[in-house]
């Protein structure tokens, strides 16, 4: 009889295990100063450059860097949800030059599940930090200034984590800028703080491809101070839909708090929510709250909304946003308008058309510790116990639990009998002064220019108007940071005529050559480029017959302004994609008193150059 063989259980066992197939281990690399690139990467023989670990890692890996100042990296190399790719900085490091591929310091480009934990990345060319194409990526615990254009960019990525970073004095533009119809990004618990233009700026880009609009955000537990010198808000939502925007603190910002429309987007800002937030902008800003472009069916609740500027107030609001629109429980000013900011109503008014009936009228004073340093919540402030729980976040800026007494407080924090977290950093006061004094002439002809605004930036804020020969000189300023930023309304009427728009024609088949002045001049339509629908507007305002240039629309001023012999940092004007760069000086410090700090003024629409006073 013959009997079937049956091994050994453990033989079974084996040769299971030796046909499976065999699962990666996950790696810990060390780069460190004085590494070699041909070693193990060990750390007790750790790679020199953060390149050779990019090009190295897999799913699960993770590079440890020791403190020291490295070339920047690019990876395109993918983890996976459960196994990501992480490069985790110890204390004091630093990037000092640019990725080997682009000019950026950190690059994460056609990857997925990688983090970037703890890097300082300072003075790079454009980006501190990018990732493009890109889902599943974490940027946390990172620190950028001074970056050429912006602190951290990301395009067309999904599923971001932006957390815990500090992204400041970028030169050209953003702190934060989430790009190119990338969905569900969260943008957490970070500072940004004085960049030329936005604080964190979320942008569908339709024109770049996609859907163009970015779905799904949440931006909540950001302090955003002293951004916008540039034009842009502490928040801007072009194309961003079905959002939350809560717990922000945005202060001493320099154009709008919160923005949301459209101008590259696919569509306008839509069913987004902002609660709980505190926004009080500058003297030489805009609006608390802006709505524009068909953003329809927005909801703000609980909010502190508060502007120095004159005129300007609490929220605008134009007639194509206005369906679903809703707005109660805020801290407000006497100051709304529903026709995009042209024009002025008080709250009664406003009230009447059915919004904010439980909202009230309040200064900073009335609310805060200390107005500047501390934006937490007096006892005696009647924001306490003032809001509403419906979509109230669980937990304030501080991480404190909302309510603490018998309703959820007004703004971004929550008042508690005893706060002991660490007041808001302000700049230490400099106790020396000095002046930035200049003329502002016509590009073409050197003619001055009277009646230009000429806005200092900077520890405080001041503006003065150049003088019948076009001069200007600041007050006292105190030593730091400053940025000088002109700007003109009107004035420039007498040198727009039909002539102006042959001349972009021209240029457009090939008669014509512009120079940088009469490009910027004649993109009256703020896109970037010169096409014949700039000689269309320019026609149309020459025969009295369109209104103001939707460059001038994004400049907030009908002229731009070239700097000329400035000590500081120039700033030149740029136009790309309806976003405005109105041009500016920089000096950073301002250590003595200036002179001959010029600048040349070019008027939307003299493609010819033949304005006269």
């Amino acid at each position: 009889m013959l009997r079937r063989f049956r091994p050994p259980i453990f033989v079974l066992f084996l040769a299971m295990w030796l046909s499976a197939p065999l699962a990666a281990v996950a790696a810990t690399y060390y780069v460190a100063p004085g590494g070699n690139d041909t070693g193990p990467g060990t750390s007790s023989q750790p790679w020199a450059t953060l390149q050779r670990a990019a090009d190295v890692v897999a799913a699960g890996d993770t590079v440890r860097v020791r403190a020291g100042s490295y070339r920047g990296f690019y990876v395109d190399r993918s983890g996976t949800a459960v196994a990501p790719i992480s490069f985790v900085a110890d204390p004091g490091v630093s990037i000092t030059a640019d990725n080997p591929f682009t000019p950026d310091g950190i690059n994460v480009e056609g990857a997925a599940h990688v983090v970037i934990d703890g890097f300082t990345v300072n003075n790079r060319t454009r980006a501190g930090i990018r990732t493009a194409l890109s889902d599943f990526v974490t940027i946390r615990n990172c620190t950028g200034g001074y970056n050429g254009r912006w602190g951290i960019l990301t395009g067309f990525a999904d599923d971001l984590l932006i957390e815990d970073n500090e992204m400041h004095h970028s030169i050209a533009e953003h702190g934060i800028y989430v790009s190119n119809s990338g969905d569900r990004p969260v943008i957490r618990r970070n500072v940004s703080h004085d960049n030329f233009a936005i604080g964190i700026h979320m942008n569908g880009d339709a024109s770049l491809g996609g859907d163009g609009v970015i779905s799904g955000a949440l931006v909540e537990d950001n302090i955003i101070h002293g951004n916008g010198v540039g034009g842009g808000s502490g928040i801007n939502m072009d194309g961003v839909s079905d959002s939350v925007v809560r717990n922000n603190l945005i202060y001493d910002h320099h154009s709008s708090g919160i923005s949301m429309y459209r101008i590259d987007g696919g569509t306008g800002s839509r069913n987004n929510l902002v609660v709980n937030n505190t926004i009080i902008v500058a003297s030489d800003g805009r609006w608390a709250i802006n709505i524009s472009n068909g953003s329809t069916g927005n909801r703000i609740f609980n909010n502190i909304l508060f502007s120095h500027h004159s005129f300007r107030g609490a929220i605008t609001i134009d007639a194509t946003s206005r369906t679903g629109f809703a707005s109660d429980y805020n801290s407000v000013m006497d100051r709304f308008s529903i026709d995009g900011g042209s024009t002025r109503i008080g709250l009664a008014s406003w009230r009447a058309l059915g919004y904010d009936a439980h909202s009230f009228i309040a200064a900073p004073p009335d609310h805060f510790v200390a107005v500047g340093s501390d934006y937490r919540l007096r006892p005696d402030s009647p924001a306490v116990d003032a809001g509403t729980a419906t979509s109230a976040p669980p937990l304030d800026l501080d991480g404190v639990s909302r309510p603490q007494g018998p309703a959820v407080d007004i703004g971004a924090y929550e008042r508690t009998i005893a706060a002991t977290a660490t007041p808001v950093p302000t700049p230490t006061p400099v106790p020396s002064s000095h002046t930035i004094s200049g003329r502002i002439r016509f590009h073409a002809s050197q003619a001055a220019i009277a009646g230009v605004d000429v806005s200092f930036v900077g520890p405080g804020s001041a503006v003065v108007s150049t003088s019948a020969d076009g001069s200007y000189s600041s007050p006292p300023l105190p030593a730091g940071s400053w940025s000088v930023v002109p700007a003109k309304n009107g004035g420039a009427d007498n040198a727009i005529s039909s002539l102006d728009a042959a001349y972009v024609l021209q240029a457009l088949v090939g008669g014509r050559t512009f120079d940088a002045r009469q490009s910027i001049a004649c993109d009256v339509t703020g896109d970037g480029t010169l096409s014949p629908l700039d000689a269309a507007r320019i026609l149309q305002v020459s025969l009295g017959m369109g209104e103001r240039f939707p460059a001038a629309e994004a400049c907030d001023s009908d002229w731009l302004f070239f700097g000329v012999g400035i000590d500081g940092t120039v700033v030149a004007p740029l136009l790309d994609g309806g976003e405005c760069q109105p041009g500016a000086a920089i000096f950073d410090p301002l250590a003595e008193n200036l002179t001959q700090q010029n600048f040349l003024a070019v008027p939307f629409g003299d493609c010819t150059g033949n304005w006269t006073p």
